[in-house]
């Protein structure tokens, strides 16, 4: 008979009985770490939820349909070299038609660019004074532009973070503004215009830009608390056990020296 050749015990080989009755013994600094990390999780969904807009307003804005007061100033644009500094922002590269810095779209995104800018928004609240309340929704005026295509029709938005408000002062704010705008565009355009030609035109009652009443919408982004906790006490229980694996392993480290010694 064969005798049975003894099997070699690899010292590196992991024993999973041990390794869960090792971890066992660590259970409370793993239920410490899942518990912190959850609380964690459960305090960043309540920051995240009170600073968060409860409403949010919008109006939205688009080309006027009579294009010849813009066609009109494309052509005095077009002879004037200096002109092209105030076309030459991201925006209007961007969603330039045929490669032309000088189009009545382009000046409706050069409108938007200066409608959200925060010097546009410092000098109206500086010439009319609002109350705290709408000085608020001033300041938080932003534009979502479209990643592709043509922003044909753009939405002046403005967050709204309390419950308690009155609405319709809210819209009036946004209409006012939007109005205000509309007026200082055309005076920049009227400026300009003059600096590069003899020729008169009026834009005082003239429209480039056509804004439509302002809607609230309920902020339907609200933070995903239920997912923010799992995943964080997921993190915690992995973390917990992980360092509860770095010290076992020490600990197994420190008795193998004493017994090799």
């Amino acid at each position: 008979m064969k005798e049975q050749q003894p099997q070699r015990v690899d010292k590196n080989q992991i024993d999973l009985f041990e390794l869960f009755e090792q971890l066992w013994k660590k259970r409370i600094l793993i239920l410490c770490f899942t518990i912190a990390f959850g609380l964690i999780g459960a305090y960043y969904s309540h920051i995240k939820a009170s600073i968060a807009p409860q409403y949010i307003l919008a109006t939205s804005f688009f080309p006027s349909s009579d294009r010849s007061s813009s066609l009109k100033l494309t052509k005095y644009w077009q002879s004037s070299l200096n002109m092209k500094q105030s076309f030459s922002t991201p925006l209007t590269s961007k969603y330039a038609k045929d490669e032309t810095p000088f189009s009545p779209y382009s000046l409706f995104i050069r409108f938007s660019e200066l409608a959200i800018s925060k010097s546009w928004k410092q000098q109206y609240l500086a010439t009319h004074q609002p109350s705290p309340f709408i000085k608020e929704i001033i300041g938080s005026i932003y534009i979502n532009y479209p990643r592709a295509g043509e922003p044909t029709n753009l939405f002046l938005l403005a967050d709204i973070p309390k419950s308690d408000f009155d609405q319709s002062i809210a819209e009036k704010s946004l209409t006012n503004y939007g109005s205000w705008a509309q007026a200082k565009f055309n005076e920049i355009l009227i400026n300009e215009i003059s600096n590069i030609s003899n020729d008169q035109i009026s834009l005082q009652r003239t429209s480039l830009i056509e804004f439509e009443e302002p809607r609230l919408f309920d902020n339907k982004k609200k933070p995903r608390t239920a997912l923010i906790i799992t995943i964080l006490t997921i993190l915690g229980l992995i973390s917990g056990s992980t360092i509860a694996l770095i010290g076992i392993t020490f600990q197994k480290r420190r008795l193998q020296q004493k017994w090799e010694q």
